[in-house]
């Protein structure tokens, strides 16, 4: 019986996927981690470093703060 490639498999909460050529499964990390939609703030500017933007908002938030 052939190997079939692609044959996407779930085992508890993990996912698995068959390598037609070796025969093993190989485990995807990450797929399925995304449940709902992506929320990207528009005050964000994705061509400068992103961790500096949000922390420099959370520090101006916490100085706000009674």
């Amino acid at each position: 019986m052939a190997a079939r490639s692609g044959v996407l498999r779930k085992k508890g909460s993990k996912y698995y996927i068959l390598d037609a050529s070796s025969g093993r499964e190989l485990l995807l990390k990450g797929y399925g981690s995304l449940k709902g939609k992506l929320a990207i703030d528009p005050e964000i500017d994705l061509t400068k470093p992103i961790f500096e933007q949000v922390s420099k908002r959370a520090r101006g938030a916490r100085a706000q703060r009674p």
